[in-house]
């Protein structure tokens, strides 16, 4: 369903290369050996954001962190092939990642974020995503900051875009509530079994 709106909102959308709507941005965080920092990694498969650990500044030695803010789109430039990409939610805006996370800032006054997000979960999407990451092996496979702000990208209108957005939220919404029955069916089948066979 969100495969066929999405098309439906892009015919005869023009399309820019993504610099053009989601430049990559970089907020370098001054590291203070007296504060605590929560480190983000990207899941593959387009499951998210999770937060790896929170340290100390004394403890980021040697490496430079990035701040991300909530809306912008991040990728890991060694396993976007992998579909590691990933929405920022308010959730996770405090927290930090490194050189290896590309940062893009969608301009809200052209793109809407998660329609955004949502182009590079469809194939035609990926696909680029995948052309950009040249390599035969995982280790090999790094998508470029370059590559990634020349894929062309469709702009529908922003209603449509918002239209969309509140559709793929909703669908979020239900497969999340779903999530949640069916944890608790699979909590409650084991005393339903007992209690039957006793």
């Amino acid at each position: 369903m969100l495969d066929a709106a999405y098309k439906q909102i892009c015919v005869d959308a023009p399309r820019m290369q993504l610099r053009e709507v989601a430049p990559l941005v970089k907020r370098p965080v001054t590291i203070d050996q007296n504060e605590s920092y929560t480190e983000f990694g990207i899941r593959s498969f387009y499951r998210g954001l999770f937060q790896r650990r929170t340290l100390s500044g004394s403890e980021f030695t040697w490496q430079s962190l990035y701040r991300i803010e909530s809306g912008d789109l991040v990728f890991s430039n060694i396993m976007a092939w992998e579909k590691a990409i990933a929405l920022v939610d308010e959730a996770d805006a405090h927290c930090v990642g490194n050189h290896r996370m590309l940062i893009c800032k969608p301009d809200r006054s052209r793109i809407v974020p998660g329609a955004l997000f949502f182009y590079f979960t469809t194939q035609q999407g990926f696909a680029q995503i995948d052309a950009g990451s040249p390599g035969s092996i995982a280790r090999n496979k790094t998508l470029s900051p370059d590559a990634l702000q020349a894929i062309d990208v469709p702009v529908p209108s922003l209603d449509a875009q918002e239209w969309f957005e509140k559709l793929r939220t909703k669908v979020a919404a239900l497969r999340t509530h779903q999530a949640a029955i069916s944890a608790d069916v699979d909590a409650l089948l084991p005393a339903m079994l007992a209690q039957i066979f006793n």
